[in-house]
């Protein structure tokens, strides 16, 4: 089955902004994060049901070395990714 992955505007804004946060400190660890990134969404899109739920129909996968994760839904071919969440800053946090 082919999977469809769209992203929230939420989600979008959450990427933008970290991608620009490690872009500020050092341009090499924001081309990290955005291959990690893109490593992670092919992952979602051969077999998104694969990674753990953190609520009913909400999964997650960690994603690199940096500490980030992918939140999101999937809803028949279509998989929404509803965040894009670092995880140093608040590691006890619960997002859903």
């Amino acid at each position: 089955m082919s999977f469809i992955i769209q992203l929230t505007l939420e989600a979008k804004l959450e990427f933008e902004e970290l991608l620009n946060w490690y872009g500020d400190i050092n341009p090499q660890l924001a081309i990290k994060f955005l291959d990690e990134y893109c490593i992670t969404m092919k992952k979602i899109t051969f077999n998104p049901k694969h990674y753990s739920f953190i609520a009913p129909n909400i999964r997650r996968i960690p994603f690199g070395s940096l500490q980030a994760m992918l939140i999101y839904k999937i809803d028949e071919n279509i998989v929404e990714i509803i965040a894009v969440k670092d995880m140093r800053s608040k590691p006890g946090k619960h997002f859903y």
